[in-house]
């Protein structure tokens, strides 16, 4: 149980970059831009450059995504 404990919080942890974020969805890395400037994506700034966007918030994307267009 606890290897799973472990496991579950890693990869909540793991963070995207913009084009792997992009190459998930397939959508241009200016479309991630956007979406995160429109707040339907949380992002995680270090600075200025360098942007990253947590797995588990883009889940949480995803699934609300699903549940809103009746997963079509």
């Amino acid at each position: 149980m606890t290897e799973r404990l472990r496991t579950d919080r890693q990869d909540s942890e793991t963070l995207l970059t913009r084009n792997e974020l992009a190459a998930r969805w397939k959508v241009s890395r200016e479309t991630v831009k956007r979406r995160a400037r429109a707040g339907i994506v949380p992002d995680v700034r270090f600075n200025s450059r360098c942007v990253r966007y947590r797995l588990s918030d883009i889940i949480d994307v995803e699934s609300r995504a699903l549940v809103t267009h009746g997963g079509k």
